[in-house]
């Protein structure tokens, strides 16, 4: 296991870095959609199916690519791998996020992510007496990009199982 410490992280920050340019582009799509009909969005959803056949591809390429034995890694080996990819890709979707509430369309963030949520709130009374500590929690862009590079972790963790258990059940068929 020492053995490979190096390479997964190595192996895992090459391919987060592939990921984190398709997140990305998809989020190019985001941008678009903040500024022009609804046409991008749905480009936008599509791209997040196209997400989960390149971890997918690049889970099992990852898998494979072992050159000093002839058995592929393991199932906890590669679950640290995808989970340490969407760690790295998430900087790279954080500082496209950053720029895009900070440079690009500013505004944005308060029109489709701010008052929405708001309005959402009005709809539960007893949240009122806290309506003041959530606005300003929800004004806050840096809290909204940490929040996304957490849900990007979490959502690692759960293509991680989701994989783990598709490579156990195509070795299972295999043997």
């Amino acid at each position: 296991m020492d053995q490979y410490k190096v390479p997964l992280i190595k192996e895992s920050m090459h391919y987060g870095a592939l990921l984190g340019l398709f997140l990305m582009f998809r989020y190019l799509f985001w941008i678009g959609a903040g500024f022009s009909d609804f046409l991008f969005i749905y480009f936008y959803y599509l791209l997040n199916i196209g997400t989960f056949l390149l971890v997918y591809v690049f889970y099992f390429k990852f898998k494979f690519k072992n050159t000093e034995t002839s058995k592929p890694r393991t199932v906890i080996e590669c679950s640290l791998f995808t989970i340490m990819m969407f760690f790295f890709a998430s900087i790279f979707e954080g500082a496209i996020m950053y720029a895009h509430y900070q440079l690009i369309h500013p505004e944005f963030f308060m029109t489709k992510i701010v008052e929405p949520t708001l309005k959402a709130m009005d709809m539960f009374p007893f949240l009122v007496k806290d309506k003041t500590i959530m606005e300003n929690l929800l004004t806050g862009k840096s809290v909204y990009i940490i929040s996304n590079f957490i849900n990007n972790i979490f959502l690692g963790i759960f293509f991680a199982l989701l994989m783990g258990f598709i490579a156990w059940n195509r070795t299972k068929q295999i043997k």
